[in-house]
């Protein structure tokens, strides 16, 4: 609908409808305050209880803290200023919202949160990149996985609320289904096929497999060398290895010293 002057007018079903109509943008739900949301990717160097929080929103999430830090350390005079030095992203900005994060958890959710172990506490670490990583074992649990999901953040404000996080929501606190009493944090999928082909080898080599590789002057005195039992595919400078087991020594010549490091790997 539009006016004499060439304005437009919303009719009633415009107002109501959609994601940023009346009911569902202020009746049915509201924003969240200290809330993210971001997709998920793989972290395996983190420890079980941590997650990557990307910089943009851990910034985000910890604001009015680093305001607070950015007073009490003396470098900003007032809260207007100091959200000038967040603008900025000064590098005290960074040291500050590192302490601030190494005393408060995050709260991760999955929709649709069916159970309890839907909505966990972990200890943020900064991560680059705008995707949250997080360790692949806690996945079973958001039943979740690596293929564009997204997990909201939250962050608990009140005291109760963070010691609640610590005591009954941290992630390592909750390595048991709530259902059947079963561990729910267990390798799966490639995790599993990872571990077989690292854990996996061969241990029934000959000595005089050896002795050829030795009498071939394929090494020399002094080297240190490794004996591999296992399977090369591939060509020279690019192969894979699988089954692979190594026991690092120096080569001197005798078999003797061969035959003590068969010894060795038989134990």
């Amino acid at each position: 609908m539009r006016d004499g002057h060439n304005k437009i007018y919303k009719s009633f079903s415009d107002v109501i409808e959609g994601k940023e109509g009346r009911f569902r943008e202020i009746l049915l739900g509201k924003r969240v305050d200290c809330s993210g949301r971001s997709v998920i990717v793989v972290g395996p160097l983190f420890s079980l209880y941590r997650c990557g929080l990307p910089r943009e929103i851990a910034i985000e999430l910890f604001h009015t803290f680093v305001i607070r830090g950015l007073i009490i350390q003396h470098v900003a005079s007032n809260i207007g200023f100091a959200k000038s030095k967040i603008r900025e992203k000064a590098p005290i900005v960074w040291e500050i919202l590192q302490e601030v994060m190494q005393g408060h958890l995050i709260l991760l959710n999955r929709a649709p949160t069916l159970h309890r172990l839907g909505i966990q506490a972990f200890q943020p670490i900064l991560v680059e990149g705008r995707a949250i990583c997080l360790h692949p074992l806690v996945c079973k649990g958001f039943n979740a996985d690596f293929d564009g999901d997204q997990m909201a953040v939250h962050v608990p404000l009140s005291l109760e609320a963070q010691v609640e996080a610590r005591l009954l929501m941290f992630s390592y606190m909750n390595l048991l289904s709530p259902a059947i009493r079963y561990p729910i944090s267990v390798p799966t999928q490639d995790l599993l096929m990872g571990l077989y082909v690292l854990t996996e080898y061969n241990l029934d080599l000959s000595i005089m497999l050896c002795q050829s590789s030795t009498h071939g002057d394929l090494v020399e005195l002094g080297e240190v060398v490794s004996i591999i039992a296992g399977q090369s595919i591939g060509e020279p400078g690019t192969q894979l290895t699988l089954r692979t087991f190594h026991i690092g020594g120096v080569f001197t010549g005798g078999t003797a010293d061969l035959r003590n490091m068969y010894e060795i790997m038989e134990k």
